[in-house]
């Protein structure tokens, strides 16, 4: 029987699927490829000739074909032109360490710079090329040299054998004697100079110049939007450095890249607590949730490690159990329904399924603003999917919904926004104002609370702060220097400007919370009846003024440190 009268054969069908999409995708990516990779078999795929001159097996070659093609785009060659086939571990493992390292430095993610260098360099040989290049496109510098404030004497004591105590005297504040802010890569590496610095070394260039007296220099990293901007991008090369970001390729293929994705945020969202647990309808659920019933407090942990809900966190996972007695769950330890190339992901215990579990939805949440459980649903069961032949996902929402309410109702309000460095501003906001509220949006995410934190400048880059040196650096990012950072406490900034109404708040003003003791929190208004800070709960997170916790430990202290005009 010929092959068209066999019109129902499944596997017939499938190749003809398979074919059909493997023939759209090598006319695009092929052609990228050919470009990047300059292979003249890339060149034949991306003409469509391996599938026009093997009609038979072309469709099963053709799918492969995109995948290595993938692969050889998407994974950076971190190998040297001339080893490329000798063995390179020592150096490759020393260049992933360059990139985390001046990333965790700069407060910037690592993953930003490999795949900035793979789109400017081809993805060729990234061993050729220094890590430190491409790093100056995402940060820009602020330095200060200043003299410092001295206690200056008018009178000295007359009586004999005193002649040397000072009676009278005032204090002569800091003055600043030079200043600048260097934005491009040009305008760092000309400043680096002129400090007598080799610019091709970033990180001994600045901690030179941050070792010298009486003198402040400070980094804030850019958004990925504005270095492809600063680096001159085409939009096909932008649409390359999201497409190998995106992918995951690089985590894949370097898993020291992987440990750190759930550090960085994303674009898509921010999360804040805004009541706790309830903890008799969170046990009581767990009770009756099969093999997940010992692993409430893991649910917890995970949940605070990657900035998600709990709450949200195990109804998904009771859903797609189905209370914890499903097969994924009994024979895979697979807690979420987790797919892999090869079907359902298989985990080696619960608990690191949990863990793959939490990074997932914290992608989804915070990296892509799916901040609902109807958006999540969208994403994990879209209804009328073609997976879906009999229309269960339609069930999804409503059954997660149903879950939530009976863990206790969820414990975070989590709202969207556009990026990291956008904030709807409410009102006449000056500049510094502007700076000073959005500046703490990089460590969205990825920062750690520490009492005693963010005093230090490998604090800062790594996002350690309390609440008190979180106001002062943000203060210092617009150009205000609130004092000594080593000394700098609620009490010191619970006395600076000067005290206003709550009615009159504005942008860039300063809250105070009666938490531990009075005035034991402080916090940064950022408009539209919201703060930013460094709570011990969350790290630098923004908070709704009508929080309940902070609602009920405010008295109204708020003061205004910026000029009111």
């Amino acid at each position: 029987m010929s092959r068209q009268n066999q019109p129902n054969d499944p596997v017939s069908n499938m190749f003809q699927t398979l074919g059909n999409v493997g023939k759209k995708a090598i006319k695009k990516v092929g052609a990228k490829a050919a470009k990047k990779l300059s292979k003249t078999v890339l060149k034949k795929v991306a003409s469509g000739l391996l599938l026009k001159t093997a009609p038979i097996w072309g469709s099963i070659l053709g799918i492969v074909l995109i995948v290595l093609i993938l692969i050889s785009i998407l994974t950076p060659d971190l190998s040297s032109g001339k080893d490329r086939f000798g063995n390179t571990d020592e150096a490759i493992q020393k260049k992933i360490s360059e990139y985390i390292e001046i990333g965790t430095t700069l407060g910037i993610n690592p993953l930003w710079v490999v795949a900035f260098d793979m789109v400017v360099h081809e993805n060729e040989n990234l061993l050729d090329y220094d890590t430190d290049d491409s790093s100056y496109y995402f940060f820009s510098v602020y330095y200060e040299k200043f003299k410092p404030s001295q206690i200056i004497c008018t009178k000295y004591s007359e009586e004999e054998g005193k002649e040397n105590e000072c009676i009278e005297s005032y204090e002569e504040p800091e003055k600043i004697l030079e200043s600048g802010t260097y934005n491009t890569k040009e305008e760092i590496q000309s400043f680096f100079r002129k400090q007598g610095q080799n610019p091709k070394d970033i990180m001994t260039a600045l901690e030179n110049i941050r070792a010298k007296d009486n003198v402040r220099i400070t980094t804030t990293a850019l958004t990925p939007e504005v270095a492809l901007a600063n680096g001159n991008f085409d939009e096909e090369q932008q649409e390359y450095f999201n497409d190998i970001l995106e992918s995951g390729l690089i985590e894949e293929e370097y898993p020291q890249f992987a440990d750190l994705t759930s550090f960085w945020i994303g674009s898509g969202a921010y999360c804040s607590p805004n009541k706790e647990i309830n903890e008799a309808q969170w046990n009581s659920a767990f009770a009756k949730a099969g093999e997940l019933s010992t692993y409430g407090p893991v649910f917890i942990e995970k949940a605070k490690k990657y900035g998600i809900d709990p709450v949200i966190f195990a109804a998904i996972s009771f859903h797609e159990t189905t209370y914890g007695k499903s097969k994924a769950l009994r024979t895979k330890n697979n807690p979420g329904g987790l797919m892999g190339s090869n079907g359902l992901m298989v985990f080696s215990s619960i608990e690191d399924g949990l863990e793959s579990m939490a990074k997932t939805l914290h992608n989804r949440i915070i990296k892509d603003g799916l901040t609902t459980i109807e958006k999540l649903g969208s994403r994990y069961a879209p209804i009328g999917a073609a997976n879906d032949p009999t229309g269960l996902n339609k069930h999804w929402v409503p059954n997660v919904s149903k879950i939530a309410s009976q863990l206790g109702g969820l414990t975070m309000n989590c709202e969207a926004y556009g990026n990291g460095m956008d904030i709807v501003f409410d009102g006449d906001v000056s500049q510094a104002a502007q700076i000073i509220a959005s500046s703490g949006f990089k460590y969205i995410g990825k920062s750690k609370y520490v009492f005693g934190g963010g005093r230090s400048q490998s604090d800062i880059a790594l996002g350690r702060f309390d609440c008190s040196s979180f106001v002062h650096w943000a203060y210092l990012q617009a150009g205000i220097n609130l004092g000594p950072l080593t000394s700098t406490s609620t009490e010191t900034l619970n006395k600076m400007g000067k005290r206003i109404p709550i009615s009159e708040i504005k942008v860039g003003d300063i809250l105070f919370w009666d938490t531990y003791k009075k005035d034991g929190h402080v916090g940064i208004y950022i408009g539209n009846g919201k703060f930013i800070g460094s709570q011990s709960s969350t790290g630098v997170a923004i908070v709704n003024l009508n929080n309940s916790y902070y609602n009920a430990r405010f008295s109204g202290h708020v003061r205004r440190l910026l000029p009111d005009n």
